[in-house]
Parts: structure tokens; sequence; C-alpha cells
């Protein structure tokens, strides 16, 4: 099922925009009217997921048969998500709503699918029974997909109300939990019975130790599949020919030359792919980077690390949070209306050897059609790739 996922992901964002983080991000706060804090972000992920899971559980239990249909799915669709799939609404020449909007829009990026993919391998991971969570053909998937758009959907639109309920300037974490639970309650029913209790929903609480060398192995290919199909699916829609050539420091130095309108060298390419390494091994690293805004060494954990071969060596299980509160530790990052990104950055800093060091503060900001434009030259992905590749056993993103 996840290969056919990928598979689906790759030629969806091969042919439209939309697939980064920051385009996502900003048409679900146009959706509710504010701003998300970046917890929030990450909760309103975590919050699709557990809609998402108790409908594919949902589905499974109503089903006999040994794999789900769209039919099977259909079915045991909540009314509420059987009457408002995407689209729903929307009529050519006529004003639409915004939250109609925000469904057609949000469906056109691949965000439904990635949520998809994240249960299937958590599926993968807990190795769980198929009479828990039974297996689909694509049909069912594209079902499932359009059902997590909805889910989505209405759980921005209770986090919202939330927010605005609580005079929130921006929709905080809070606000997404009780959008989770109203939601939840809502579609599903307000409690759980002892059984489903005892059934594990897809949180962040599993080890990398629990699993077997078959299955750490299988998601370890469907993390380099899952690289490899951004930087294929950058490559076709922005036309720069074959995707294997963005492995090319020429090629890329010429792209860098475009985007920061300066020549870029073959060599100064190559140094600057060097050192994003580094920064992406930090992430990798079981320490992580520490804060910026303390005396310790960020790259501490990792030079520990590669000092000592074992460490190196050990499975990680790295999640959406984790990179998360990994990047908000190293310089904290607030996105604005427009796309652009504010950067707090601190520097530990030596003068005299003699003296204690001191902290020195800068804030920088990154607009937005300069973050697109360095995405598009897949950098950022083909640093992951190598990444992975210099390590020997290595996480799933989800």
């Amino acid at each position: 099922m996840a290969s056919a996922i990928l598979a689906k992901v790759v030629a969806q964002e091969s042919k439209q925009d939309a697939t980064c983080w920051t385009t996502v991000r900003m048409i679900e706060s146009f959706s509710i009217g504010r701003q998300l804090t970046p917890a929030a972000e990450v909760g309103r992920i975590e919050g699709s997921r557990l809609l998402l899971h108790r409908l594919w559980r949902h589905v499974s239990e109503l089903t006999n048969g040994a794999e789900l249909s769209e039919k099977d799915v259909t079915a045991a669709l909540p009314g509420e998500v059987a009457s408002e799939p995407p689209g729903t609404g929307v009529i050519d020449g006529a004003a639409i709503p915004v939250d109609k909007l925000e469904l057609k829009d949000h469906h056109r990026t691949t965000e439904n699918w990635r949520t998809l993919l994240s249960l299937v391998l958590d599926a993968a991971a807990r190795r769980t029974s198929p009479e828990e969570l039974r297996p689909f053909d694509p049909s069912a998937a594209e079902a499932l997909a359009r059902a997590s758009t909805t889910l989505t959907g209405l759980l921005l639109r209770e986090s919202g109300r939330f927010a605005k309920d609580r005079n929130h300037e921006r929709a905080e974490l809070e606000d997404v939990q009780s959008g989770y639970q109203t939601i939840a309650s809502r579609l599903f029913g307000s409690g759980e019975t002892a059984g489903d209790a005892a059934k594990p929903a897809p949180g962040p609480s599993l080890s990398a130790d629990r699993l077997d060398e078959t299955t750490f192995a299988s998601l370890r290919r469907a993390s380099d599949t899952m690289v490899l199909g951004k930087v294929h699916a950058l490559r076709r829609y922005n036309m720069l020919g074959d995707a294997e050539s963005y492995d090319d420091t020429e090629m890329l130095a010429k792209y860098l030359s475009d985007v920061v309108r300066f020549p870029v060298t073959t060599d100064g390419a190559a140094a600057l792919r060097k050192e994003l390494q580094v920064f992406a091994e930090m992430f990798l690293s079981a320490a992580g980077p520490f804060r910026s805004d303390t005396f310790a060494n960020s790259m501490s954990g990792l030079a520990a690390e590669q000092e000592d071969p074992k460490r190196a060596k050990e499975k990680r299980f790295i999640r959406v949070s984790d990179v998360f509160n990994a990047a908000q530790n190293l310089f904290p990052t607030h996105k604005l209306a427009n796309g652009d990104s504010e950067v707090y950055m601190t520097r530990n800093v030596v003068k005299d050897p003699q003296k204690p060091s001191e902290i020195e503060e800068r804030r920088a900001q990154l607009f937005a059609p300069s973050l697109d434009a360095t995405r598009d030259t897949g950098i950022h992905w083909l640093t992951l790739k190598h990444a992975l590749e210099n390590r020997h056993k290595e996480p799933r993103p989800d």
C-alpha cells in the first residue's frame, strides 16, 4: 500500500504546485481567517492523523472482507463527512464560501495522501493486525484520501472557532486540541469502549527499538523512495530535465546562481551541500541540535555520536514533532501571513579566551519568493538524501 501511495504523491506533485509546507500552511490559515502557531500546525497534522486512523479502524470493524474497497469506505463514512466531499458547493462563476474553497484547495495538495501514508507506515511499524486495520485497494485509498481532506477541513473550522471564541490572535495548540475533541466526539462518539482504549493510537510513543530488522528495512526503503520522489517531482514540475541531474553539482550551481542573482561556482555549490549535510546529520543524531540560546555547542551531540561507532548505528524513528522541536530549539522561526519567515538566531561567541563567552542575537527575515526559489532547486531534498546515505540505518519521515 505504501508504494502505491508514494507513486500517487509523485505523480500529483509532478503536475501541480502548492506542494510545500509553507503553501499548505497558508491555505489552512486563510481558511480560518488567522494564522496557526507553529505548535498548532503540528497539532493539526497529528489531529488529522488521529481522525483518519479512527475512520480506518471504524471501516475495518464494519467489514468482513480481507481488503477494503471504495464501497466499504463510503458505506462507513460519518454523515457529516459523506455530505461534504472536496469540491462540494463550488460552482463555476459563482462566489465560493471560504470553507468550501478550503476543501477544494486543500485537496489539490498531497497532504491527504501523506496523512494516509503515515498511518500505513505506522501500522507496519506496530505490526497492527489486519483485522484492526484492514488493507485497502486503490479505490478505497482514493476514498480515504478524500475523507482525510474533509476531516482536516472540519478540524480547521472547529480550531478556528475556538481561537475566535477565546480571542486568540493566532490559533493556538489548545484550540486545535479542543477542535479535535469536538470533531472526534461528533463523528465517532464521545467515549471509547474498554476495547478501543486498549488499541494504540498512531502517536509519537513508538520506539525504533521495537522494530524488527525486516520492518525497519522496509521503512527505510520508504524513506529513500519518498526523498527521491520529491526530487523527481520538483524536477518535473519545474521542467528542469531528468530528475537524476539534480545530483549534478554543476547544474545545481547554475540553479543557485539564478536564485541568488550572483555567480555560484561549482566548488561553491559543493561546499554548500557539504555544510548542509552536516546540518541534516545533526537533526538525525540521537541528541539532535542543542538549544541555541544557551552556552552549549549545538553540534556536541552529533560530535559525540560520530566518535562512538555503536551510537552512530543506532536506529532512529523520526516524526514531524521531533523535527519541529529540534528546529525551534536551534532557531525559532515565526512565519508571517505572506509566507515570509522571521528567524531568530543566537551565537555563543568567545571574543577573549580569558573572559566568559557572550551570546550574540540576530534576527533575519527570509522572503517567501526567495524561499520558494531555493526549494525549487531541490537542495534540501538532496541534502537529506545524502545524509541518509551517510548513515548505516535511518529513520522514516512521516
